[in-house]
């Protein structure tokens, strides 16, 4: 008896990985009460727009973005009202007028969920309240990993926003984080397929406005940020081959952004696209009428039954 030959899958390694819906399975989201939800198909094969926090959002048609599914970060929900949300920092550094909107729902790390929501008091001075991240509503926990590998990002279960301090990535980058590695990761863990980028300036220049909410920011924090868009940069290029085997587009829609990596859309366009499906006027006329039944040459109905 001759063996029958092996099959090789002639697909590379992170392709059948890819296939397979990842090494270590979805992300896993918890509420705050402890229960675990898998939202990896929630979304499945659609399409985002995340309103970042540049000064460019502000002169995008905010009115369009509302036909879509937006997903802020950080403070841009104070520019327009996301339907997700996700941060990455201490809890008190964002607005707790979004934190508690229950029509946002927030996408947020499980090491936030014990910390204190910050509001301005009657003497106009900022303090923290007793509230806490896990009372507030619509709150969905991750798990945050410090390790950046690009072969590793999307399969992962946990959401990688770069690299513990000390610890040097595969680009050669030593420490850096931030929260558009974690939103890209967890638009595509809840199964969006296509993602549209809103306010990735990714550049600060010092007297000038580095946000689109009212937020000075002196030279030492603008040559930060620019060290970490530079660093944001170049692990997004390390991702973009894995992002393609992923069938994961990004597309970025904020014009003269620094942000090189991806292809450029003007953003009438995007939402175009991504509206197609869904994004003309409903006609309802006639929409409960009955049916007409099918009949064949001798008036027997098409369908089989009888009648």
């Amino acid at each position: 008896m001759i063996a029958s030959p092996v099959q090789i899958d002639p697909r590379p390694p992170q392709t059948i990985r890819l296939a397979e819906a990842g090494r270590d399975g979805p992300v896993r989201f918890s509420t705050g009460d402890g229960q675990t939800i898998d939202l990896s198909a929630f979304y499945q094969g659609q399409s985002c727009f995340i309103t970042a926090s540049g000064p460019s959002l502000r002169g995008m048609d905010l009115a369009a973005l509302r036909n879509v599914v937006t997903w802020g970060t950080n403070n841009s929900w104070s520019v327009i009202r996301p339907r997700l949300w996700t941060c990455v920092d201490p809890a008190e550094k964002f607005h707790p007028y979004g934190w508690m909107d229950p029509s946002i729902t927030k996408l947020v790390p499980v090491a936030l969920a014990n910390q204190q929501i910050r509001y301005r008091a009657d003497d106009g001075q900022w303090k923290l309240s007793r509230c806490r991240v896990r009372d507030m509503p619509a709150v969905l926990f991750w798990q945050r990993g410090g390790r950046f590998e690009p072969a590793d990002f999307l399969t992962e279960n946990c959401v990688t926003w770069g690299n513990d301090e000390g610890v040097t990535c595969p680009c050669g980058i030593k420490g850096i984080r931030s929260v558009f590695m974690a939103v890209l990761k967890l638009a595509y863990s809840v199964g969006f397929r296509t993602v549209y980028l809103c306010g990735t300036d990714f550049r600060m220049e010092a007297g000038k406005p580095g946000y689109a909410f009212e937020q000075q920011r002196d030279r030492h924090a603008v040559s930060h940020n620019n060290r970490l868009y530079a660093a944001v940069n170049k692990r997004c290029e390390a991702l973009l081959p894995y992002f393609e085997m992923a069938e994961f587009n990004v597309v970025n829609c904020t014009p003269d952004s620094g942000l090189k990596v991806f292809p450029y859309m003007p953003l009438a366009d995007a939402i175009k696209e991504a509206t197609r499906s869904y994004g003309a006027p409903m006609q309802t006329s006639g929409f409960y009428e009955p049916k007409p039944v099918a009949r064949d040459e001798w008036g027997r109905r098409v369908d089989g039954r009888a009648g």
